[in-house]
């Protein structure tokens, strides 16, 4: 241990990568493109099953539906070496789940306050690890990110972990793959670039320009995918 970091080694003879205190550290100490972390993992055989899309053919995305359809389901995670606690997972994506190149590295989103409100990691509440399904390089959208920032727009910060996943009788510290770990855009995320809150915050896909539908905001809170409760 160097000054309260420790060292951790990741497998497949890779270094050993510096790893902060996910509770006492901040997000500026977990994101930078030259952050290499080791997050594992640990579901039960019937979580792990229950993690699949409810759609058709289980392909992913469903148009209005809560979460993109994704079950939401418990998982013990450790961080490096450290076991850290309980926390949420889901599948996120559309095309990069349907071309996942395993049903390891599928892309995922970790709530760290659920189911215990009182809890963050590195003072986040929610972290996206998405599996560069579509970019051999595995850098394209840290890259870009980065780009974005340097020109001035609020873009998320990204990092990059290696996945690790246990499921009894299935997998042990299964290596899933090379993730890029991205900034949740929520309210901590408007706090932190501007200091205040926002009140409107939507994610619209499969819409053909911005459509009006009247004055009625209840009208658009499906249709624009509302993140945040307007009322």
């Amino acid at each position: 241990v160097v000054a309260g970091w420790s060292m951790v080694a990741a497998r497949q003879g890779a270094a050993p990568v510096p790893v902060a205190d996910p509770d006492t550290r901040s997000a500026d100490e977990f994101f930078g493109l030259d952050r290499l972390h080791a997050i594992h993992l640990t579901f039960s055989r019937e979580n792990f099953d229950t993690m699949l899309p409810s759609g058709p053919s289980g392909r992913g995305f469903q148009f209005g539906a809560d979460d993109s359809g994704y079950p939401k389901v418990t998982a013990a995670l450790a961080f490096g070496d450290r076991p850290w606690g309980t926390v949420t997972v889901r599948y996120k994506g559309n095309s990069s789940f349907r071309s996942a190149p395993s049903e390891l590295k599928r892309s995922l989103k970790i709530d760290f306050d659920k189911p215990d409100k009182s809890r963050s990691f590195f003072g986040l509440e929610t972290l996206n690890l998405n599996n560069n399904a579509m970019d051999a390089s595995q850098m394209r959208e840290a890259l870009a990110y980065d780009v974005f920032r340097r020109a001035g727009v609020a873009a998320p910060r990204t990092a990059f972990v290696r996945v690790y996943i246990t499921v009894p009788g299935r997998y042990d510290h299964e290596y899933a793959g090379l993730f890029t770990a991205i900034e949740q855009i929520d309210q901590r995320f408007f706090r932190d670039r501007w200091g205040e809150r926002v009140g409107v915050l939507v994610k619209p896909e499969r819409l053909s320009g911005m459509p009006d539908l009247g004055d009625d905001w209840a009208a658009y809170e499906s249709r624009y995918s509302s993140k945040i409760d307007a009322k």
